[in-house]
C-alpha cells in the first residue's frame, strides 16, 4: 500500500510503533531509497544511510545547539545545500526561528518536491526550491547568507567537488560578516580528514568540530 505524504492520524499513531514505508525507488546509481514516517517524523535513508529524520535529525540538531543564541535572532537567510526532507528548515523554524528565508537545493527532483511538500504542510513557505547540482550552484551564486549547510552525500560519501579549495572558497564569499558554514561530514580516511580540515582552516578563522560517531560536523565561522 502507498501511503500519501499527508498521512492520516491513524498511520501517525502507528508510526510510534514501527516505521510505515511510504515511498520508495531506485535511484540512477541503483542506491535504494526509502522515504518513511517514524515516530511522527519523516524519515529518508539508503540501505546504509539517514538523510534526514525530521526534527531528530542528529548532525544539525547538535551543531546549531552549539552556537549562540544572539546568532538566531539575526539569522535571516539560510542556504542548504543537500536538502534531504528539510530537516534543517524544520529544526530551524520549530526551535529557534520561524522568520528564515531558505534557499533548498537538491540534486534529485523527487526528494526536493517531497521536502517542498513536508515543509510546508510544517508552515514553512518562505523558500527557493533549486533543483541541481550542489557545486554548480555554489560555482555561479552571485547571493549571500546568514548561514551555510552542506549536507551533501552520495551514499555515505561526500562528492569529490565539495572537497575543493573552489568550493569552500565560494561558501566562505557567501557568507554574510559573522555568518557559519556548518558542514556534515563521514570519516572513512584519515588523510582525508585531515585534508578537510587543512582546507577549511584557510578560509575560516573559526572552526569548531562535532564527533558524533564516524560523522564529524564542522562549524565554521566568517569573519
Amino acid at each position: 500500500m502507498t501511503l500519501p505524504l499527508k498521512p492520516s492520524a491513524s498511520h501517525r499513531l502507528i508510526s510510534y510503533l514501527w516505521p510505515l514505508r511510504i515511498r520508495h525507488r531506485y535511484m540512477q546509481a541503483g542506491d535504494y531509497l526509502e522515504l518513511s514516517l517514524y515516530r511522527n517524523q519523516w524519515q529518508l535513508a539508503t540501505e546504509d544511510a539517514i538523510y534526514s529524520d525530521g526534527r531528530r535529525y542528529a548532525p544539525f540538531r547538535l551543531a546549531f545547539k552549539k552556537l549562540p543564541a544572539s546568532f538566531f535572532q539575526n539569522l535571516h537567510t539560510c542556504l542548504v545545500l543537500g536538502t534531504g526532507l528539510g530537516s534543517v528548515a524544520q529544526i530551524l523554524h520549530h526551535h529557534y526561528n520561524s522568520h528564515i528565508r531558505y534557499t533548498l537545493v537538491e540534486l534529485d527532483g523527487d526528494i526536493l518536491q517531497w521536502a517542498e511538500n513536508i515543509l510546508s504542510q510544517k508552515g514553512i513557505r518562505e523558500l527557493q526550491a533549486v533543483n541541481g547540482d550542489a557545486c554548480m550552484f555554489m560555482k555561479n551564486n552571485t547571493h549571500s547568507y546568514d548561514l551555510i549547510c552542506i549536507d551533501v552525500f552520495k551514499g555515505r560519501s561526500v562528492p569529490e567537488c565539495i572537497l575543493q579549495p573552489d568550493f569552500f572558497e565560494a561558501c566562505q564569499k557567501a557568507l554574510n560578516p559573522g555568518g557559519y558554514c556548518i558542514m556534515n561530514f563521514i570519516v572513512h580516511e584519515t588523510k582525508e580528514w585531515e585534508n578537510l580540515q587543512n582546507m577549511l582552516a584557510r578560509f575560516f578563522p573559526f572552526i569548531e568540530i562535532i564527533t558524533k560517531g564516524n560523522n564529524r560536523i564542522l562549524l565554521c565561522r566568517n569573519r
